[in-house]
């Protein structure tokens, strides 16, 4: 939902205005759940309150000025990397600021360390590097992650990286060739919480848990997110052309 308010609110250049805020955020509470099923077992008014309560925060606490003019704001960027030997990279960009700045917004539910958020999210971000490179001809000025921490307390915690080095872009490739190996042996891991779940038994490929096997349509088509969720992030489509 940050997304979407920054999205609306900040091409405007406007100041900050709560009534003006609340209306954005009552529609865009609604329209987001249509067509959803959701059980909210009697707390959505909790929620909803105190989704409100961190948006404000965030929106009166942000370093991002209210006349400050976005290079783009939830742009879908596109990169081939056909000269590696590797797919096309596919995703959308939150925000990028002036001087080619790109932001990420993320929701937390504690306070972020800076230097195990940088390792955590390097792969998205470094994908965001080569497209934004790739889009303008230009290297970003930096990376900043805007994490709203949704504490009682609310807060905003920045972290600020530099551009993306050629080691970085190195494990990015590495990590994207490893992903294609994965799926042309059909070599897939169940998430940790499975795992956990089966006893710590050793994990089973895809027709060995019964699922049907892919085909290599399937297989083409296939893309891997790799942001965290979301409308927004990065993904490699081994199959799809550069469109930019």
């Amino acid at each position: 939902m940050l997304d979407d308010l920054t999205r609306i609110l900040r091409p405007r250049r406007e100041e900050f205005q709560v009534e003006r805020l609340k209306a954005v955020f009552d529609a865009q509470w609604v329209g987001l759940q249509d067509g959803a099923k959701i059980d909210w077992d009697g707390a959505q008014f909790s929620e909803r309150e105190s989704t409100w309560y961190a948006l404000t925060h965030y929106f009166r606490a942000t370093p991002i000025k209210a006349d400050e003019k976005p290079e783009a704001v939830e742009v879908s960027v596109e990169t081939d990397l056909a000269k590696h030997g590797l797919p096309c990279l596919v995703g959308v960009i939150d925000l990028v600021r002036s001087g080619g700045r790109i932001v990420d917004f993320k929701l937390s539910g504690k306070t972020p360390d800076s230097e195990q958020v940088a390792h955590t999210h390097e792969a998205q971000l470094v994908c965001y590097a080569l497209t934004y490179r790739d889009a303008t001809g230009h290297r970003e000025g930096g990376v900043e992650l805007h994490h709203l921490v949704r504490t009682k307390t609310p807060k905003l915690v920045i972290t600020s990286l530099p551009p993306a080095t050629e080691h970085q872009q190195t494990r990015l490739f590495r990590l994207i060739e490893s992903y294609q190996r994965g799926l042309d042996q059909q070599d897939f891991v169940p998430s940790p919480d499975a795992f956990a779940e089966s006893g710590r038994r050793k994990p089973k490929r895809s027709h060995e848990c019964g699922y049907p096997e892919q085909t290599d349509q399937q297989k083409a088509r296939q893309g891997v997110r790799l942001g965290d969720g979301g409308e927004t992030g990065a993904q490699v489509h081994p199959g799809r052309r550069r469109v930019l």
